[in-house]
């Protein structure tokens, strides 16, 4: 397959320290970047997680919150008991607990 070229800039530090990993475990930073482009087609996902900022997770969590609150308000959910309300903050944790 014929070979084409992708230019990024990034910070000058960031290079060096980039270039003495890959001289430390033996490829330049061509080969790294190949492997990263081609895990990525391959995997069709990213081989690290990628997070909003605080800041952000904090605004999509109001809106969701302010959006549920205005459908409860509207009537657009059934009635849940005290006991299914827990379940379901309970369940969220065990989520949370597992992704950690």
């Amino acid at each position: 397959m014929a070979q084409t070229v992708i230019t990024a800039r990034v910070n000058e530090g960031d290079k060096i320290a980039f270039s003495e990993f890959c001289e430390d475990v033996g490829m330049n930073i061509s080969t790294a970047i190949n492997m990263f482009v081609r895990y990525v087609a391959r995997e069709g996902r990213l081989p690290f997680a990628v997070r909003a900022g605080k800041d952000e997770i904090k605004r999509k969590g109001l809106e969701a919150f302010n959006a549920l609150r205005a459908q409860a308000m509207a009537g657009d959910f059934p009635e849940m008991t005290l006991d299914e309300i827990n379940e379901e903050i309970a369940a969220a944790r065990r989520d949370m607990d597992a992704r950690k």
